[in-house]
């Protein structure tokens, strides 16, 4: 096995003290690096990569006395809006001169101790914990070791919250579809028993109730929606519970075509819980006599950047991300700082991202649609 190069090794090899080369490789939070000069740094990092040094993590930790590191952890897959937030979240942990690394634990399915464990081994100074936690996980062994964690979307006991406004977006797209005459909006959603749900599910739920609510349409529906079995007619809203079949492990597209397939006209505006149901649904309706938005309109959610590439684009919902990221991060500091700091729970808006699919109505405030809705149907 080949010898690991040491600070010492590349100290003899440029001729400079051990102390100073560890005070680049090593010392990123140091008052004293910034007593080097620009040219030694760039030295020192150039004949580190080229004799491929890699840090002893256990040895700095044993020398500082902390580990320096953040980690991001989340659980989507590939999900492009967690690109997003791993971008953000990395950018601000290095300009505060901390180590940075992302734990994907979409692929531990159902392992939530061993992730847990994984964590605990890393010693992290803070982690930040995003996206939807399918698999049931206790952080309290983290909080009992002194680890601080910050939620992103994501629900976990004791812990403060970053939350995005997804109730709100959700019905100001419901009333959009109703101040344009359409009388039997969709929500489509995945079919979860409710004590299941995660709490954005909950959150879609409740906008579109509030929507119709407002709109003083209704009662609301609720169908099952299952592979190769029709609907039945429902003259009103009405909330999908999707349990849809598909043939590839990445299957929001698939679904999305499907259930466009198995709603057709049911409903005059598919209100989607993501971007790949939305544009499956719109790809399913370009190939039958339902156009969209004509016969119906469709929306998405997430704004990823295949819905502005179709020929008819999709309106859909952006994150309020680079805030969320920031606020996320300054309560972690803010925690590692004071570890005995109460939990708090914050919420940013989305944005609505109009475009063809969904047009934005004429009247944009959800009293003048009401209003509107009234006076058509007197």
């Amino acid at each position: 096995m080949k010898k690991a190069v040491t600070q010492k090794d590349i100290a003899k090899a440029l001729g400079l003290s051990a102390s100073t080369v560890a005070l680049v490789v090593g010392g990123a939070n140091s008052p004293l690096r910034k007593n080097l000069s620009k040219a030694t740094i760039r030295r020192v990092e150039r004949k580190a990569k080229e004799m491929g040094y890699e840090p002893n993590r256990s040895a700095q930790i044993i020398r500082r006395g902390r580990s320096n590191l953040i980690i991001f952890l989340y659980m989507a897959g590939d999900a492009e809006w967690v690109s997003r937030q791993a971008y953000q979240i990395g950018r601000i942990v290095h300009e505060k001169g901390y180590d940075y690394q992302t734990v994907n634990a979409y692929w531990w399915v159902r392992d939530g101790a061993g992730i847990i464990n994984q964590l605990m081994s890393l010693r992290p100074e803070g982690i930040i914990a995003a996206g939807s936690m399918q698999t049931q996980m206790d952080f309290s062994p983290l909080k009992r070791a002194g680890i601080p964690v910050v939620a992103i979307n994501t629900d976990i006991p004791n812990v403060s919250q970053v939350r995005h406004g997804v109730r709100a977006a959700i019905r100001e797209l419901t009333l959009a579809a109703i101040a344009q005459g359409r009388r039997r909006p969709g929500l489509l959603i995945n079919s979860i028993a409710p004590q299941e749900r995660l709490w954005q599910t909950n959150e879609r739920i409740a906008g579109f109730q509030e929507a119709i609510q407002d709109a003083g349409l209704g009662p609301i529906s609720e169908i099952e929606l299952r592979s190769r079995k029709k609907p039945p007619l429902i003259d009103g809203p009405t909330i999908f519970h999707a349990t849809l079949k598909s043939k590839t492990s990445f299957a929001s597209f698939e679904e999305g075509n499907e259930a466009a397939s198995l709603i057709g006209t049911t409903s005059d505006a598919l209100i989607c819980t993501n971007d790949f149901w939305a544009l499956g649904a719109m790809t399913n309706y370009s190939h039958s006599p339902n156009t969209v938005p004509g016969e119906v309109m469709v929306s998405g959610f997430d704004n990823i950047i295949a819905t502005t590439l179709g020929a008819i684009r999709l309106t859909t919902v952006e994150h309020p991300t680079e805030a969320m990221c920031e606020e996320a991060m300054r309560l972690l500091f803010e925690e590692m700082a004071n570890p005995e700091q109460e939990p708090s729970q914050l919420e940013f808006p989305c944005t609505v991202i109009w475009r063809e699919s969904l047009p934005r109505p004429s009247l944009e405030s959800p009293t003048l649609a009401h209003s509107a809705l009234s006076e058509s149907q007197q």
